[in-house]
């Protein structure tokens, strides 16, 4: 993990999921790079005398905010700073493409943890728009402790192992305890463990615990799970189409009971 990309539009929010990355990025030697991305709309025919103004504020702001984090650096860690014009959406998936980012690390806004994120957020709307994996933190969230993570697991098959990297990378370097969970309404379910997923685990030396949890209420089960485990992360897989959206188009009482505190990490299967 030595690229992270960090969006940010100078917020109370944005700032702690850069403290965030700023933790990881010491852990792994990593390079942050900081991207704040603007719009300038404007009726005066004066668009680009304005967009200069913009452009020209936002980049003081940016140099201010490294001015002030560069000191929490440590060992190979290292930070630059980019202003672009555009969508915040697109501009983060091209600079996250451009980049060849391992990971983005931003914050939701508005409402508290996945109630938000999960309701039209740009956070939801970066993983939505890019296989880069993408760790969303929650509002309000500075905890940078990382010792007990949680992969939420479907009974689909992960195609590549590759996906499950960044989380075994996070559990290697945290040395974190990884409980994995499958949620299923089947009570009398045999389904255990992926078997190339065992094999990947042992192959990168990592402990983990298996469990099976019966709930009629996937979300509410994994939620209670990850509270009654005490985990600082939780770890989705997205499918192009299955169990992960059906989380997120259920009724509105199980939306809202998405409102874990912990940072959720989304992988793309």
């Amino acid at each position: 993990m030595k690229k992270i990309l960090v969006p940010t539009d100078f917020s109370e929010n944005a700032n702690q999921a850069l403290n965030y990355a700023i933790h990881v990025a010491n852990k792994f030697g990593a390079t942050i790079y900081v991207l704040h991305a603007y719009q300038v709309s404007s009726s005066t025919g004066r668009l680009i005398s304005i967009d200069r103004i913009v452009e020209e504020d936002r980049e003081r702001e940016l140099t201010s905010l490294l001015r002030q984090v560069k000191p929490l650096l440590t060992g190979e860690a290292a930070i630059e700073g980019y202003v672009r014009k555009g969508s915040s959406v697109e501009t983060v998936v091209a600079a996250a493409n451009k980049l060849n980012v391992d990971i983005v690390i931003m914050g939701t806004t508005g409402a508290s943890g996945m109630k938000k994120m999960f309701l039209g957020s740009t956070a939801s709307n970066v993983m939505k728009n890019t296989e880069i994996p993408v760790l969303a933190i929650p509002n309000g969230f500075k905890d940078t402790t990382i010792d007990n993570i949680t992969v939420a697991l479907d009974d689909k098959k992960v195609p590549e192992t590759y996906v499950l990297h960044p989380i075994l990378e996070f559990a290697r370097g945290y040395q974190a305890s990884l409980n994995l969970l499958h949620v299923t309404a089947d009570a009398n379910t045999e389904e255990n463990i992926d078997p190339t997923i065992q094999e990947h685990l042992k192959k990168f030396g990592i402990a983990y615990t298996y469990y099976k949890l019966n709930s009629k209420d996937t979300g509410q089960g994994i939620l209670e799970f990850v509270d009654r485990k005490k985990s600082n992360m939780l770890c989705l897989i997205k499918h192009s189409r299955s169990w992960f959206q059906d989380i997120f188009h259920a009724s509105m009482s199980e939306r809202l009971a998405f409102e874990a505190a912990v940072p959720l990490l989304v992988l793309h299967s």
